[in-house]
């Protein structure tokens, strides 16, 4: 597997991409109507030439260097290039250990791509600074850097700000199913893309972590990526049913089997004789991708095999995402309002051993205030000061529904965990220096 940063593999999946766009977007210098010194409009259409060529070669790590080392705190597009940086991560990072297939990494690339095309033509002079000094003075850069730290920032803290009622739901469920002996389980989080969905599955398995792993010796299994955060596998869809769950059978041992026996000695023999306490099955799905015919039979054969194991061994935990844009305003859900209805007619049928989380909504930004509560001793008004200027970068559509949600100004949790990521590389980088 070649990796996206050599150009010969990178080029042919957003050169002719990258033409097309130069062409349907012009440099708006025109509309300039200031420049700032040392960085002035001629400067700028230099680097943005530059900027192209990187994303044609497919040098996607110096590209993102460049242009956050130009791009003031205070721009509009410093959360965009976060979110494309933390897209682009995960992507490679799914390619790298083979859980997304290397035609489905190009297509994630080229979208990127695009949507980085879009982001180096929209940066005007106002957007960059002239020299380090001025950027080291940036109002969110001084914040960041001021942050003091209660606790070490753990994967947990990385994911547990809001779903107060998802949270509660999940404890109650699974003291329930362990009072009752569940040797199976599944958890469903159905929500938009903005919120973050796999967001909230990740954070089932460290709340387990955090609350069970003491006191449990068996300890607690699930699919890892290098960096030690929770590996969501693709829910891997066939032509029909049988080829869907040979498929799914593969990832089984690929993921979780010791040896080379078969599906049905997983179950019967090595399963049980495992000694973690819970096994983790982590998948998710987009719902273009859910296939009607065949996806609610895949997850009913699922729901109905493992249950027939023997009794003993660990407890076996599926999460699925399902990803669905709008799901938290079922009202507009446009093109996939059956896989909406599919997943709460199986949920429903299946309820003594599946729950669902859903909605997953935009969070409060009180919300937003009680985690920084948790993680920092800074006072209440460094903190306000610091979100305020979060939430200057935030879209007009993003401001605008900040602003009409009234005193709960939501925002998307999609926001939040970039916002939480640069929090904890700070916290790291500050731990690192002790």
């Amino acid at each position: 597997m070649q990796h996206p940063d050599n150009e010969a593999v990178f080029t042919i999946y957003c050169r002719d991409i990258q033409i097309k766009k130069r062409k349907l977007l012009p440099y708006r210098l025109n509309g300039f109507k200031h420049q700032k010194p040392g960085f002035g409009m001629v400067d700028l259409k230099v680097k943005k030439d530059e900027w192209r060529k990187m994303l044609a070669a497919g040098r996607w790590k110096p590209l993102f260097n460049d242009i956050s080392d130009k791009l003031a705190d205070t721009s509009e597009h410093t959360n965009r290039l976060l979110l494309h940086r933390s897209k682009y991560t995960h992507t490679f990072a799914q390619e790298m250990e083979g859980t997304l297939s290397r035609e489905n990494a190009g297509v994630e690339y080229v979208r990127l791509s695009k949507a980085m095309l879009v982001l180096i033509d929209d940066i005007t002079p106002e957007d960059v600074v002239g020299t380090s000094t001025q950027r080291g003075e940036s109002p969110l850069k001084q914040q960041l850097e001021a942050l003091q730290f209660k606790q070490p920032i753990t994967p947990l803290y990385l994911l547990n700000c809001d779903r107060k009622k998802s949270e509660r739901n999940f404890n109650r469920t699974f003291r329930q199913w362990e009072q009752e002996r569940q040797f199976s389980q599944c958890y469903i989080s159905l929500g938009c893309p903005t919120q973050n969905p796999e967001a909230f599955a990740e954070r089932i398995v460290f709340e387990v972590i955090a609350k069970k792993e003491d006191t449990h010796v068996g300890g607690i299994f699930f699919p890892r990526t290098t960096a030690g955060r929770m590996q969501l596998l693709p829910m891997e869809m066939g032509f029909n049913l049988e080829d869907t769950q040979q498929r799914f059978k593969k990832q089984v041992a690929r993921h979780f089997q010791a040896n080379e026996s078969s599906f049905e000695d997983f179950l019967t023999h090595e399963l049980p004789a495992r000694q973690e306490t819970y096994l983790f099955f982590p998948f998710s799905i987009a719902a273009t991708d859910w296939d009607p015919d065949i996806s609610p039979e895949y997850l009913q054969w699922l729901l109905d095999t493992f249950p027939t194991r023997p009794a003993k061994g660990p407890v076996c935990v599926f999460l699925f995402v399902v990803s669905l844009r709008d799901a938290h305003e079922p009202a507009r859900i446009r093109y996939e309002r059956e896989v909406f209805e599919q997943v709460q007619e199986l949920t429903a049928s299946y309820q003594q051993i599946t729950a669902l989380f859903h909605p997953l909504p935009p969070v409060p930004r009180y919300y937003l205030e009680e985690w920084f509560g948790k993680v920092c001793a800074n006072p209440v008004y460094e903190v306000n000061t610091l979100i305020d200027l979060f939430c200057k970068n935030l879209t007009p559509a993003e401001q605008e529904a900040y602003t009409a949600s009234g005193k709960e100004q939501l925002i998307d949790m999609e926001r939040i965990i970039a916002w939480q990521a640069q929090v904890g590389e700070i916290a790291n980088a500050k731990s690192n220096t002790l």
